[in-house]
């Protein structure tokens, strides 16, 4: 994988131990605090940096816009939006009216694999 292209970063709050790097999220309870998305109805927003440690209250960065990092769940082809799913990590979707956090950017063969992602929040309209 090539070195991501990032753009806007803003440091928000962890808002629960599950937030680790490279995931997608959403606000959270607290002001300032971001927790991970898991659902396509989740109002995503951004991906998690390297910063992320899983520590409820510590400092993350979040990437809101460019070519950024982001874990993606099952094996992917590329060109396809992608959504929240357990954990933050990113999954093909292809459903009316689901929100996406953007374009997946490389093919995945595996699970769990970091690929590039253009970050484009919005939501499908089929």
């Amino acid at each position: 994988m090539s070195n991501a292209a990032n753009g806007l970063i803003k440091t928000f709050k962890q808002g629960d131990t599950s937030l680790t790097k490279y995931r997608i999220v959403k606000v959270g309870t607290n002001a300032d605090e971001v927790v991970a998305a898991t659902a396509n109805t989740d109002v995503m927003f951004g991906v998690t940096n390297e910063s992320a440690d899983a520590t409820t209250g510590n400092p993350v960065g979040v990437y809101m816009d460019g070519v950024v990092k982001l874990t993606i769940a099952s094996a992917s082809t590329k060109g396809g939006y992608i959504t929240a799913t357990t954990g933050g990590k990113g999954v093909l979707t292809t459903t009316n009216l689901q929100k996406y956090v953007g374009i997946l950017l490389e093919t995945t063969t595996a699970s769990d694999q970091v690929a590039q992602v253009l970050l484009c929040p919005g939501q499908m309209s089929v």
